[in-house]
């Protein structure tokens, strides 16, 4: 992420509650640009029904196309090729895992979407070795959440899930600080200097 773009117009602050924060350094016009960045990484959102992956639009069982890869439940042929869906498709492929989307609950939350945003994250450091840097130069706030047993039973499946299935570099010595940090990637969106690979 580059701050520097916005430093005419914006502080770097932090503090032990908010961690890093950016607050304005003047006056910002209705409508002014103050920087513009690409997402390091988008992902569907958690607790979701079965999403296609490439454009994030609802899929149902009869109708879904499912990737042949990885088989995921998509809209159609053109979207197994979107680059969002490559990080996980090529993960859950070299892992030879194929996602049982028939026995996917449709009409509910599905707890394996939950799962892509750690492996997407993870995906970057083969795939997007910048977008990786960037990524875990953000704060984390592990040491935080770990303290709170509702945070780490909300996102153990997904873990548990990656450490038992999907094969990503992540060391195993330590399954517990592993799923911790694996907890942590699941959880957030916008930070980690967490895992050492």
């Amino acid at each position: 992420m580059d701050f520097e773009q916005c430093f005419p117009l914006c502080q770097l602050r932090s503090n032990d509650i908010e961690g890093r924060y950016v607050v304005a350094a003047k006056d910002i016009k209705e409508g002014e640009t103050i920087m513009e960045e690409h997402p390091i990484v988008r992902c569907p959102p958690y607790s979701t029904k079965p999403v296609c992956l490439g454009c994030y639009t609802f899929v149902q069982k009869d109708t879904c196309f499912p990737c042949p890869k990885c088989n995921w439940p998509m809209c159609s042929e053109d979207c197994c090729s979107k680059e969002d869906h490559l990080l996980e498709c090529e993960v859950f492929s070299s892992a030879g895992f194929k996602v049982k989307y028939h026995k996917f609950d449709y009409e509910n939350f599905e707890p394996l979407y939950d799962t892509l945003t750690a492996i997407r994250k993870l995906a970057l450091k083969d795939k997007k070795p910048t977008d990786w840097q960037n990524l875990k130069s953000l704060m984390s706030h592990l040491d935080i959440w770990k303290k709170d047993p509702r945070w780490v039973e909300e996102h153990e499946f997904s873990a548990n899930f990656i450490l038992e299935n999907v094969t990503m570099n992540v060391k195993k010595d330590d399954i517990l600080g592993e799923k911790l940090k694996l907890l942590a990637l699941v959880t957030s969106m916008t930070f980690l200097p967490l895992l050492e690979m």
